[in-house]
């Protein structure tokens, strides 16, 4: 937002897509923590085992990574929704 751009959107839309966010983000990380916890379970010997868990180990933490994005981006549209509340409670918005 530039210096005296009002902030535009609807509030409630915006918490909505937060808590989405939020939500698909907890789901990700919670399916690749299993899929880790599985990785222990699995008997696979020899160097095809090693670059699987390899491999496994790296998705998982490119998921966490993009969680902790989406997390940010919800805090970013959640900050968006105060702007409009305090913009519209200081009669800046029509």
């Amino acid at each position: 937002m530039s210096v005296g751009e009002l902030p535009s959107g609807d509030p409630a839309s915006l918490r909505f897509a937060a808590g989405r966010l939020r939500a698909t983000a907890d789901e990700l990380c919670a399916l690749s923590d299993q899929i880790r916890a599985d990785l222990t379970t699995m008997i696979y010997e020899g160097p095809a085992g090693d670059r699987f868990r390899e491999a496994v180990l790296q998705s998982h933490q490119r998921v966490h990574a993009q969680a902790g994005e989406m997390g940010a981006r919800a805090r970013m549209l959640e900050a968006r929704a105060i702007d409009i509340e305090t913009a519209l409670a200081a009669g800046g918005l029509p």
